[in-house]
Formats: structure tokens, C-alpha cells, sequence
């Protein structure tokens, strides 16, 4: 009889890409979770996603630092490529940390200018740390 493995560490390559996974005993990845709490709000959610990565925290760093911006400075000046620049722009758009100066559908074959929100990411920051240090 083989013994049990309750956690196993797994590398999965197709594609070339990497995934790694901790499986439980049935064999399931673990699932995303949310705190089941009244104080995680949607501008907490917002904030670990904004703040939660590092490549997005060098873009606002820059952004508030350089002012508006093309997506290509910003690729040029961060330690990111072009397609996860591209992904974590639209993610920090989707908060409010960062402003465009192009609407969404006017946005092809034009090259729209990123700025930091300072006013959004107080509000973030403030919001994340309420929930972190409240009573």
C-alpha cells in the first residue's frame, strides 16, 4: 500500500508555461478566497489589487514620479514587458489608481497618456489600512 501524500508540491509545464500548484488530498487546487468579513469593502478588494503586485507598484511609482505617460515610456522605464504593462494598466485603470486620457473605445491606433490618481490611491491606502489596524 502506498502512503497518502496530503500535500504534495506539483509543477505542471504545457505550453511553455509553468504552473505551480499545491494539491490537497483530492487533488484540487486550493481556491481564491475572500475574508467572510463586514469590513473587507470593495475599495479594500481594490486596494490588495492594486497594491498586491509589484510590477503595478512600479508603475504608479513611476507615473506619479514622471507624470502622464505613453504605455511604451512606461514600458521602457519599468522591469516589466509590454504585454504585462498592458495588463497591469488596465488593472489599475479598473481601481481608479490611474486615469487615461482616452476613453476605452477611442483608445486604437492612438497612443493614450497614463497618469497616477494621488487622490484615488490615498483613498485606497486608506481604506486597506483601516481594514489592517482596526480594533
Amino acid at each position: 500500500m502506498q502512503p497518502i501524500v496530503e500535500n504534495t508540491l506539483s509543477i505542471v509545464k504545457t505550453a511553455g508555461l509553468t504552473f505551480f500548484g499545491s494539491f490537497g488530498q483530492n487533488g484540487s487546487m486550493p481556491r481564491i478566497t475572500q475574508p467572510h468579513d463586514d469590513a473587507w469593502s470593495s475599495d479594500v478588494e481594490a486596494a490588495v489589487a492594486t497594491f498586491g503586485n509589484r510590477s503595478r507598484n512600479e508603475i504608479l511609482r513611476y507615473l506619479s514620479s514622471h507624470g502622464p505617460a505613453t504605455r511604451g515610456d512606461i514600458v521602457a522605464a519599468v522591469s516589466a514587458g509590454e504585454p504585462s504593462v498592458a495588463k497591469h494598466l488596465l488593472a489599475l485603470e479598473e481601481t481608479g489608481a490611474i486615469a487615461v486620457d482616452l476613453e476605452p473605445g477611442r483608445r486604437h491606433g492612438r497612443s493614450p497618456r497614463y497618469s497616477a490618481n494621488p487622490t484615488r490611491i490615498k483613498e485606497l491606502l486608506a481604506a486597506h489600512l483601516e481594514y489592517l489596524l482596526e480594533d
